[in-house]
This record gives structure tokens, sequence and C-alpha cells, in this order.
């Protein structure tokens, strides 16, 4: 309900475009920072995916959360 995803633009990614962000997540009470694939976005959050363990997690994060990288390997 906080995103209103029915009720404002989608941007999807194209297929074979990868797009990579280092972003904030939180597992219970442990803050992550991440490299995530953006999948998605609003003008308010960003659609995210990451592997861990080989299981895949999706997400949506708030825009604050996320900054863009232009190459996976850069936020390291």
């Amino acid at each position: 309900m906080q995103l209103r995803l029915d009720a404002r633009p989608i941007t999807i990614v194209p297929a074979g475009v990868k797009l990579w962000a280092l972003a904030w997540l939180q597992f219970g009470d442990v803050d992550v920072q991440a490299v995530v694939q953006v999948m998605r976005w609003t003008a308010d959050a960003v659609g995210v995916q990451l592997d861990v363990d080989g299981e895949t997690l999706r997400c949506w994060l708030w825009q604050g959360a996320c900054q863009r990288l232009e190459n996976r390997t850069d936020a390291w």
C-alpha cells in the first residue's frame, strides 16, 4: 500500500540489461550493505533482487537506500 504500485508508473529494466546498485537491506535486527540488481523502479522506490546462498531474494527499497553503480564491482 505504501508504494501505491497500482496507481503510479513503474519503469521495468529491459530484458538483457543489467543495472546495479549498492543498497542498505535489513534482515531482522541486522543492517547489511549489499550489491543488488535493479529490476524496476518508481519515483519513490526501487525493486531489486540479490542472490543469497543460491536463493534469489526480491524486495522494494526506498530510493534513499540505494545508490546506482556503473558496474557491479564499483562498490568495493
